[in-house]
């Protein structure tokens, strides 16, 4: 049996009021609640939702049935359209199983039938669609839709797990004045540059890569199975493309980007040693002037 909460048997008393009915014996059928229990048995991610907005929102649900319930038997209301009330309840409560009932009247079934294929499909975006699309926007950059910091460390983890793909190429690379376009130009105009940046270094990597925005004006390129003269090969690519997106686009001030790489040599080195290697020659670049 279900334990009402103090806030459920206040509103079934104000329930019993506005239909008339006995508060004590409304009280015992829901205490029984046998038609619409499956509600209490939806257990969501407790991180994910609120347990007592949950329970309040559960408490509701049960409450608006139990009075349609009520306010259909007053009106003796067909055992047709109860029993695909019933199968309507349940899946609002959150009984998604499908559920095969002997059912002979063929409006019913086909009814029932479209109801199933209903919870078929929620399930399915349940425990397919919507967690794929959670973890995408969780690993990815808002404006440019690269991988983000959050991924970054799952990557690193991954990789410190194994050998196989070592040595992993790190290319460090900052947007340069990015402050001086948003004081001049709007941030607006700054979101452009950093859009095009990440477009750049995009179409000058192999797909196998690892692209991240992990700051402001900050990107970063993990090349796993690193071959001799890759990282030369996509810097030499990087600036180009450079080149090439300022001429079609004729961007004023031209876009460009100070570049510094490393190599994370085996899993037993500590990524952050060969990060801040890059990090140090990106630096040495946009303080020395580009080549």
């Amino acid at each position: 049996m279900y334990r009402l909460s103090r806030r459920e048997i206040e509103n079934i008393k104000r329930l019993s009021k506005e239909l008339n009915l006995n508060f004590d014996e409304l009280l015992l059928l829901a205490e029984e609640d046998l038609t619409f229990g499956c509600q209490r048995g939806f257990n969501p991610n407790p991180v994910a939702v609120n347990r007592e907005k949950l329970l309040l929102f559960q408490s509701s649900l049960f409450l608006k049935a139990f009075k349609r319930r009520i306010e259909l038997k007053r009106r003796n209301v067909s055992l047709k359209t109860l029993l695909i009330l019933d199968r309507i309840e349940e899946i609002t409560g959150g009984c998604f199983e499908v559920k095969e009932k002997p059912i002979n009247d063929r409006e019913v079934k086909a009814l029932f039938e479209a109801l199933n294929e209903l919870v078929e499909s929620v399930n399915l975006r349940i425990n397919y669609v919507v967690p794929r699309k959670v973890k995408y926007f969780a690993y990815r950059d808002p404006l440019t839709d690269l991988y983000n910091r959050h991924y970054l460390r799952e990557v690193v983890n991954r990789f410190s797990g194994e050998s196989r793909n070592f040595p992993i190429g790190v290319i460090f690379i900052d947007m340069d004045n990015l402050k001086e376009i948003n004081d001049n130009l709007g941030h607006k105009t700054g979101d452009l540059y950093l859009k095009r940046l990440s477009e750049v270094i995009n179409a000058s990597v192999r797909h196998s890569d690892f692209v991240f925005r992990i700051g402001g004006d900050e990107f970063l390129v993990l090349v796993p199975k690193l071959k001799e003269g890759a990282l030369e090969k996509i810097v030499g690519r990087i600036k180009r493309n450079l080149e090439i997106i300022n001429r079609s686009e004729n961007l004023n001030p031209p876009l460009s980007a100070s570049v510094g790489v490393s190599i994370w040599k085996s899993p037993e080195e500590p990524f952050q040693r060969a990060l801040e290697s890059a990090d140090f020659r990106m630096y040495r670049e946009k303080t020395n002037g580009k080549p």
